[in-house]
């Protein structure tokens, strides 16, 4: 016997946890319904224990987590032009450096020079050289701590 027209009847007392008396003397006389009482109870006692072991989040902590969630992909959304804007103005700030320096370097290695010659008659051109290290590393290290630091 495979099949026993009471099998529904038997499933639906183990959910319930109400066994009527008729369907329990069935239950135990039909080979059939036994093993299926057998393993729905088994499974339905496993099925409670992990109900009462799991410690789902309430509402508000997921409606929070949710609306957190919705916040920060919406500022990152926002940057994203402002980000590409910053981007945009310091490639062209380095680029109008970098012309400058270039249309203005015969100049410069001019200012140098007279400078070293100056500084080396006064016996300080060591001083000069860690001027000018320390203050090409002033004005880079915003930049370096900017592209170390993005989080792209």
């Amino acid at each position: 016997m495979t099949e026993c027209s009471r099998e529904q009847d038997v499933l639906e007392a183990i959910v319930a946890a109400r066994w009527p008396e008729d369907l329990r003397t069935h239950a135990e006389a039909c080979p059939v319904c036994r093993d299926l009482a057998a393993v729905a109870a088994a499974l339905h006692g496993a099925v409670e224990e992990a109900w009462e072991e799991a410690h789902p989040p309430t509402s508000g902590q997921v409606w929070w987590r949710a609306t957190m969630r919705t916040r920060a992909e919406a500022a990152r959304t926002a940057a994203r032009p402002i980000m590409a804007l910053q981007a945009l103005s310091a490639a062209c700030g380095i680029g109008i450096f970098a012309a400058l320096l270039t249309r203005s370097w015969g100049a410069i290695g001019q200012l140098l020079v007279r400078i070293a010659d100056a500084l080396s008659a006064a016996g300080m051109q060591q001083v000069f050289i860690a001027a000018l290290v320390i203050g090409a590393a002033v004005i880079l290290a915003p930049f370096v701590v900017y592209f170390a630091l993005s989080d792209d």
